[in-house]
């Protein structure tokens, strides 16, 4: 976890720690505990890093740290005094582990000023995008060695170049700061997020397929429109959404510019529908997460404003594109379809304008023939779009997975 990221409380927590006289082999108050535990932090990985800037998962690091207790003890026998534990880790490192090359002693307080400068936006709590970039080229490598998958987001503030114009660059840098900070408090110690320029940000998901990737960032959307929509008593409304582009290693590319260049094509397609959505990169086939429903958790009927509902159509996918169902009507391909989605019979679902893709005859299933149909939404009006993702959304927890129809 990035030290500036930390907050006041467990900062102070874990310095005094690190400077207290040892009590026993390898003891961490059991208050810190619980308090690492509420704030999600790795709390091994996070005291050695605090002590020696070394970088390490959480099951390395508890590994260290119980050898690094035991080290000190012997210290403590061969000197006749308590050495401490910043001593102990650096002889522990440099001279019995050779994790540490030409070490240089200086001040805590003056290399946390140098290392925040040098990483740090300086306008938001963020990283800048110099250290995202350097910490994406890390990860590649990483990736390449083992291998594994990860990904990265581009989010872009939706209208502050507006809120600038109409209400001044100090509220708009306001606004930024806030947006960083529903960031900050929405992913993980070992994620890492940057402004990247004037109203974007990049984040980076280690370990994080698509959908992960996909799920942290519509949170990020959400509840940034959330934080928008409420005004203080006696302030002016800033009304301001956040849209975003989601691509994944390696399937989306193995290079950073190629991650980040379909990630950046993801987020142009989210402004295109309107801004306050998220998009995950797929090929020019595939553009949307499809859901696959289970059983009668989503039922379709095709809609005839003269007659009652037609016979229930048996949904197999659907997405943000377009829906796959079989019928027992003969669609043609080219006809026009009105559809209504629900996911029990008692709900007003979503009604919405279809034209048929392309079709296959079935063979008869307990003596009823079977068209299989292959639709794509028709979606005349942002308000559309809006009511379709709002949809998505409300499924979203019965199993989504890639694709088109």
């Amino acid at each position: 976890m990035p030290h500036h990221n930390l907050s006041a409380r467990v900062r102070e927590e874990l310095q005094a720690l690190l400077d207290s006289p040892r009590s026993s082999p390898s003891a961490v108050p059991e208050g810190l505990r619980r308090l690492a535990m509420q704030e999600r932090i790795p709390l091994y990985a996070t005291l050695l890093s605090l002590a020696t800037h070394l970088q390490m998962s959480e099951t390395e690091a508890r590994h260290h740290w119980e050898a690094l207790s035991s080290h000190r003890v012997d210290l403590e026998a061969r000197l006749g005094r308590d050495p401490g534990l910043r001593v102990a880790a650096m002889d522990y490192f440099l001279n019995r582990e050779s994790c540490l090359s030409r070490p240089k002693v200086v001040d805590q307080a003056v290399l946390e000023r140098i290392q925040e400068s040098s990483v740090g936006d300086g306008m938001t709590p963020l990283f800048n995008h110099r250290h995202f970039l350097s910490c994406l080229r890390r990860e590649l490598r990483r990736s390449r060695r083992h291998p594994l998958e990860f990904s990265v987001a581009l989010l872009d503030l939706d209208g502050l170049r507006r809120v600038n114009d109409s209400c001044g660059r100090r509220a708009g840098d306001s606004a930024l700061r806030e947006a960083a900070r529903v960031i900050q408090a929405r992913i993980r110690e070992m994620d890492v997020a940057a402004r990247s320029s004037g109203s974007e940000f990049s984040l980076l998901f280690p370990g994080t397929g698509r959908l992960g990737a996909y799920v942290v960032a519509d949170r990020i959307r959400a509840s940034t429109r959330e934080v928008f929509l409420q005004t203080p008593p006696g302030m002016d409304r800033i009304d301001l959404t956040l849209s975003g582009g989601v691509a994944v290693y390696p399937t989306d590319g193995e290079g950073e510019d190629d991650l980040l260049e379909k990630a950046r094509l993801a987020l142009r397609k989210a402004r295109a529908r309107g801004g306050d959505t998220i998009v995950p990169y797929h090929g020019e086939k595939r553009d949307s997460f499809r859901f696959r429903p289970v059983g009668s958790v989503l039922q379709a009927r095709a809609v005839d404003r003269a007659n009652p509902p037609g016979p229930l159509l048996r949904t197999q996918n659907f997405s943000a594109g377009g829906a796959l169902f079989t019928s027992a009507a003969a669609h043609q391909v080219g006809e026009g379809l009105e559809i209504r989605f629900s996911r029990r019979e008692s709900d007003s679902g979503l009604t919405v304008k279809a034209g048929v893709l392309r079709r296959e005859d079935r063979a008869p299933e307990g003596g009823e023939a079977q068209t299989r149909v292959a639709v794509r939404f028709l979606l005349e009006s942002p308000g559309t779009r809006q009511a379709l993702d709002a949809f998505l959304r409300s499924l979203r927890g019965h199993g989504i997975e890639e694709g088109a129809p």
